[in-house]
């Protein structure tokens, strides 16, 4: 690689032995993303996690690095605090601010509702960061208290950014340099790329939120005016209201909404295109699953158990009455009985089977969540209300919040195995679009919600703790139930060795559920005992890492990343034959299945054999190196038996992704007569 031998290399070795020169860079780079107006345009992410990299791998030293940068954001902020602090509000008028107004009156609004906390937090929030200082300069905050609030969020703030890179510069010592490079490479074109990517993203939504919130209000001024719409519309408009954005935003959205959940529906009760859409994205949140990640999305479902949710609901009933509030009252006790109420309109008039492969299945219809159509409309009603007042000053955060915990509820659904895909977007339109039906009428004449915003502490505190409770009452039973369930089949010895057609599976399927190759090797043995068969003949395991893995990715299309799964376990052997210096390289991968070999008193092991690189590419020459299962029948002696099996009628053989030849190996161990594997199975 010339660009490693002839730059990188020679630039990597300069700074190891001229530190200074990287502490200064990254001074003046930690400078420059502090600075006023300019720090918003440097992409600090990308930089930052750059130069720890370099960190990382032992390039320049990683405390004098921090040190370096953490000294660079106080100089920048110290800097863009004196500016502020000698010129006041002479600013507006000097370039580059007169061209940026609406900063500077964020940045003092910000700064009035959080005072010298702006300075800590200001630094990690978008354009905040570097426009925050100038303003404490300008409302003439103490310099003891500005600079004690720099140095501490710049300690912090030089952690966060250095940090991955450091980390991630660790982990690429362990690659050869021109391999550690092309991992740096990478790393710092995938920062960029993302930096640049959310920048587009981001004027794009700007330009398209001033477009639409022009084009909405005009669309909804001639519904208001059209002959047949106008009556309609009048009753659902806001009285005195001048921009009818919002109202347009909130009937759109509605119908979207109605329109995806009839859409669902027809395909629910026809069956048309569900599956597909269903069973891949099924498959592949339960190839994530082990105990860990079950254990956290069961406490996270609970949030949206009935205890949780009857908390929630309670509370805010005691509010509502204790406000006397009647007309809300009114209107929310509605929307909690119609939304029952479909919901058993749903569950009666369109069935549809929970997924399968847990231990515990419901018999009830799925489509769509009760619990979660609950959530959605309790959550939405709260957000609805909440933002409609001006006194909450972080609305986007719980904003977030709640739209977060709604995806990871519903998430954890599907990755549980209680509800399909279908399921979990049924429930989000169908909850929304309540919402937004008894939204549309309340806020018709209702005032501004003049509420203490503070409720919104004990309502997420009640909501957090009514999931605590009924993770503490549920979680035993949860996790019993949601175990994951294969069935279990037994064989003889006769019946699986004289197989004439295959009784195992014969399709190796990818995380989504696609078959991607052929099984064509079932072995009843010590797995042990193969493995050091295989490796006299050459046979070795890898030995690669994540990282080489991943720089290899491009080469080695047919070793994936992700580990393949079967029956959501990894492989349980991996082995590796290189044909040719060359050539392709053969990858057996076994599995232990779910068919259990009675005269062996154990699993038998599933797998495939095949080469790394499409055939094709490689002409050997002779014509038997074509077939992978060659190299593994004359690995063998003769203290294991083999048998073959034709696979007829593989019809789609030449749409696999891996392509092997429609033959099944079957391999036994054996000594003389007697078989000698004493493995036990493995627990289920």
């Amino acid at each position: 690689m010339q660009l490693f031998a002839d730059y990188i290399k020679p630039m990597t070795h300069w700074l190891h032995y001229n530190p200074e020169w990287a502490f200064l860079i990254t001074f003046l780079i930690s400078l420059t993303e502090s600075l006023a107006i300019i720090g918003s345009i440097i992409p600090g992410s990308v930089t930052m996690t750059g130069i720890g990299i370099l960190a990382g791998s032992g390039v320049i030293p990683i405390d004098m690095t921090f040190i370096a940068a953490t000294l660079g954001a106080v100089t920048g902020d110290g800097a863009s605090y004196l500016l502020g602090y000698f010129f006041s509000d002479r600013l507006i008028d000097i370039w580059p601010f007169k061209r940026y107004p609406k900063w500077l009156a964020y940045g003092k609004a910000y700064f009035a509702d959080h005072g010298g906390k702006s300075v800590l937090i200001g630094r990690f929030i978008g354009p905040l960061r570097s426009i925050i200082p100038v303003i404490a300069g300008m409302m003439h905050m103490s310099h003891w208290r500005f600079y004690t609030a720099n140095f501490i969020s710049a300690i912090f703030w030089s952690i966060l950014y250095i940090l991955p890179g450091v980390i991630i510069g660790a982990a690429s010592n362990e690659l050869p340099p021109e391999m550690a490079t092309k991992l740096f490479a990478f790393i710092l074109a995938v920062l960029a790329g993302i930096w640049i990517l959310g920048f587009l993203i981001k004027y794009l939504l700007v330009q398209f939120n001033h477009y639409m919130n022009a084009s909405l209000h005009h669309l909804w001024q001639r519904t208001l005016t059209h002959p047949y719409m106008q009556r309609f519309a009048k009753a659902i408009t806001p009285r005195n209201e001048q921009n009818h954005y919002h109202t347009a935003v909130i009937v759109v959205l509605w119908f979207v909404l109605a329109m995806l959940l009839v859409v669902l529906s027809i395909m629910v009760i026809k069956q048309g295109g569900i599956p597909q859409i269903n069973n891949p994205l099924f498959y592949a949140t339960q190839s994530l699953r082990d105990e860990s990640i079950d254990c956290l999305f069961i406490y996270i479902t609970q949030i949206a158990s009935l205890v949780s949710l009857a908390t929630v609901v309670t509370f805010s009933i005691i509010l509502i009455l204790g406000s006397k509030q009647f007309r809300l009252m009114l209107y929310f006790s509605a929307l909690m009985i119609t939304t029952q109420c479909l919901l058993f309109i749903f569950h009666q008039f369109l069935f549809s089977h929970h997924p399968t492969g847990i231990l515990e299945v419901q018999q009830n219809s799925s489509f769509p969540s009760p619990n979660l159509t609950f959530a959605t409309v309790i959550f939405s009603s709260f957000l609805l209300y909440f933002n409609n007042n001006n006194q909450l000053k972080f609305k986007p955060s719980l904003n977030l919040f709640f739209i977060v915990l709604l995806i990871l509820i519903g998430f954890g659904k599907m990755l549980l195995g209680d509800h399909w895909f279908s399921d979990i977007i049924a429930s989000y339109s169908l909850g929304v679009m309540l919402t937004l039906t008894f939204w549309i009428f309340y806020r018709r004449t209702s005032p501004t919600n003049t509420s203490n915003p503070l409720i919104v502490i004990p309502y997420i505190g009640l909501l957090l703790l009514g999931s605590i409770v009924a993770s503490r009452l549920n979680f035993e039973t949860q996790f019993r139930d949601h175990q994951p369930y294969v069935k279990q089949y037994i064989l003889t010895n006769k019946v699986w060795w004289e197989q004439k057609k295959p009784i195992l599976p014969i399709y190796q399927k990818n995380r989504f559920g696609r078959a991607i190759s052929l099984f064509n090797i079932q072995y009843a043995g010590s797995l042990e005992e193969l493995n050091r068969t295989l490796s006299k003949a050459g046979w070795t395991k890898p030995k690669d890492s994540f990282y080489k893995t991943l720089l290899k990715y491009p080469v080695y299309h047919e070793a994936p990343i992700v580990p393949q799964l079967f029956l959501n376990r990894k492989p349980s052997l991996i082995m590796r034959y290189p044909l040719h210096e060359k050539g392709p390289t053969l990858i057996l991968r076994l599995w232990r299945s779910n068919y259990y070999l009675q005269d062996y008193q154990q699993h038998l092991w599933i797998g495939t054999v095949h080469t790394r690189l499409p055939l094709k590419k490689y002409k050997p020459n002779k014509p038997n190196a074509t077939t992978p299962l060659f190299y593994i029948e004359h690995a063998l002696p003769n203290q294991f038996t083999q048998r073959k099996v034709r696979l007829w009628n593989i019809t789609a053989a030449h749409k696999l992704a891996f392509r092997v030849e429609p033959v099944l190996l079957l391999i036994r161990e054996k000594s003389g007569d007697e078989l000698i594997s004493k493995e036990k199975p493995e627990n289920q």
